[in-house]
C-alpha cells in the first residue's frame, strides 16, 4: 500500500486540494482543509470544530494547523518537530522562523490550561 499524498492546485477561480492514495483521488475544496497520515483523525476534527473555511484570516489558519498538528501529536506516531510555511503562487515557499513556531507553542500551552477562575467555578459547581 502506498503512502497518501496531499495535493494542492489552482486556477484563475480558486484553490484545488487533494487526497490521493493507492485507491482513489479525493476532492477536499469542501470544506476547505484536508489532512493525511496517522495524526489525520486528531486533526481533521480540530479543524472543524474551529470553524476552519476559505474565508477565514491567514492569522487564525496559521494557528489552527498549529494545534491541529500539535493535537495529531497525541497519536504517537507523529513526530514533535514542526515546520510551517506559506505557499503562494508565483512566490518561494515562505518557512516560518523558529520564533514563531515558538510563540505559536507558548499560545498553544497557555490555551490548555485552565485559569483559576475557570478552576474555581467547578469547584463551586460541584460543591468541593
Amino acid at each position: 500500500m502506498s503512502r497518501p499524498f496531499l495535493i494542492a492546485a489552482h486556477d484563475a477561480k480558486q484553490i484545488y486540494l487533494y487526497i490521493v492514495n493507492d485507491q482513489n483521488a479525493g476532492c477536499h475544496n469542501d470544506p476547505g482543509f484536508a489532512a493525511i497520515g496517522s495524526g489525520s483523525t486528531f486533526s481533521l476534527p480540530v479543524l472543524a470544530a474551529k470553524r476552519i473555511h476559505k474565508g477565514i484570516g491567514l492569522d487564525e489558519a496559521i494557528y489552527a494547523a498549529y494545534e491541529a498538528k500539535r493535537i495529531s501529536e497525541e497519536v504517537g506516531t507523529v513526530g514533535r518537530q514542526t515546520d510551517m510555511a506559506i505557499l503562494s503562487v508565483d512566490q518561494p515557499a515562505r518557512f516560518f522562523s523558529a520564533e514563531l513556531i515558538q510563540e505559536l507553542g507558548t499560545m498553544y500551552e497557555r490555551r490548555l490550561a485552565l485559569t483559576k477562575s475557570d478552576k474555581n467555578v467547578i469547584r463551586r459547581l460541584i460543591g468541593t
